[in-house]
């Protein structure tokens, strides 16, 4: 099966939301809650991983090169709020909300900068035959987030449903939130 690079990209936005949007509402054991966070981390480390190794370097003109390097340091903070959180396990359930939150924090406004900087890049610079190739990369490296029911997904709904939960994720974790942080939209 051949696969588009942004049609991937988006299928994985989508799976990562999912799991942390699972994480923050789901009932019942907080050994459950946990194991959904800990592989929305493990989806997400990934995700950002193809990104850097095979995406970024794929953009090559300068003007969109600048745009992408805002991209880059998104991708560091959502690392370092990863990092932050790879000991979650141990946290007590408050701080599992806090460190989901804080992850979702710099996540939505990296998830954005993909769909407004990256995928417009892209769908620029990028022939169909390098998009595909590229997709097909990402793809087997990314093989955990297709599940059977997002196989009939063309890339224009999979981007319309990933921005969709991130609104979503958006409102649900406003209001949960404890003190009233907002999460920022760029």
């Amino acid at each position: 099966m051949t696969s588009d690079v942004v049609e991937v990209l988006t299928r994985s936005q989508a799976a990562i939301l999912r799991q942390v949007h699972r994480a923050l509402l789901v009932g019942g054991e907080e050994p459950v809650r946990t194991a959904l966070f800990d592989d929305a981390t493990v989806l997400l480390n990934e995700h950002l991983a193809v990104v850097e190794d095979s995406v970024i370097p794929a953009i090559t003109s300068d003007t969109t090169a600048r745009a992408v390097l805002q991209l880059i340091w998104s991708a560091a903070a959502v690392k370092q709020s990863l990092a932050e959180s790879f000991n979650v396990a141990e946290l007590r359930p408050n701080e599992l909300n806090k460190a989901v939150l804080h992850l979702c924090g710099q996540l939505y406004p990296y998830l954005e900068l993909e769909c407004t900087v990256l995928i417009p890049a892209i769908e620029a610079e990028l022939d169909q035959t390098e998009r595909a190739v590229i997709g097909a990369d990402i793809a087997v490296r990314l093989q955990r987030v297709d599940a059977p029911e997002r196989d009939s997904v063309t890339p224009g709904d999979a981007a319309d449903r990933a921005r969709a939960l991130i609104r979503e994720a958006q409102v649900v974790l406003g209001s949960l939130s404890p003190v009233g942080i907002a999460i920022k939209r760029h």
